[in-house]
């Protein structure tokens, strides 16, 4: 390897020193050193604030036209025994609510001064409207998950099978989970917290009382 020469070179060539440049040089430096960061080197990438951050984390919605969305007639060839064992749990347990009679016999204590008692204390609560019925508790237990999931699976994951599969396994929880609700009340059930202030049985003949239910119970 060839070292060069450097006493052959240019006089000229190598430039000449000058101390006020050396001098200019260590003050720049200092400025650089005083100066904030986003000053001393305005090209410098900053790194991206809180904002920037949670606006990268939001979903990125599309438009809602699923490239494997499906004709009706060609969902209902898919989906048609899924949606009638729905509806069948649902018929089923409406039918147990409205015709079904206690399977067993619930036997209660009955003597004057009942509703002093610990039993009456527990069976005596005043009777209390409903706040929802069971129709709104039904139409809101279904409706409000069916659009959120609806939307995810539409705008978000952009697949209509996705967002079908979540659908029809709501209404499988909410059927059966409805369905072996009524046929415990059916089975197992037993007397309601305002059963004596609203029925208000009659007391047995032996203790003179005269019961003001209905039918004279």
């Amino acid at each position: 390897m060839a070292i060069p020469n450097l006493s052959s070179r240019d006089p000229e060539a190598i430039p000449p020193y000058r101390p006020e440049e050396t001098a200019q040089s260590a003050r720049l430096a200092r400025l650089r050193r005083r100066l904030p960061t986003f000053l001393s080197s305005p090209n410098k990438p900053t790194s991206p604030s809180k904002c920037d951050r949670f606006r990268e984390r939001l979903p990125k919605f599309r438009a809602p036209n699923p490239p494997d969305r499906p004709t009706f007639k060609e969902w209902l060839r898919r989906c048609w025994l899924d949606v009638l064992t729905q509806l069948l749990c649902v018929l089923v347990a409406f039918i147990i609510y409205l015709t079904a009679s206690p399977l067993m016999p619930r036997y209660f204590p009955l003597y004057p001064g009942i509703h002093t008692t610990d039993w009456g204390l527990k069976y005596g609560q005043p009777y209390v409207n409903e706040y929802i019925n069971t129709t709104w508790s039904a139409a809101v237990s279904f409706v409000f998950p069916f659009l959120i999931m609806s939307a995810i699976s539409g705008w978000y994951f952009n697949s209509f099978w996705d967002g079908n599969a979540a659908c029809i396994g709501l209404g499988y929880a909410l059927a059966t989970a409805t369905l072996f609700q009524s046929f415990i009340k059916w089975i197992i059930g037993g007397l309601r917290p305002h059963f004596l202030s609203l029925c208000n049985p009659a007391i047995p003949p032996a203790f003179g009382g005269i019961g003001q239910g209905p039918n004279a119970m």
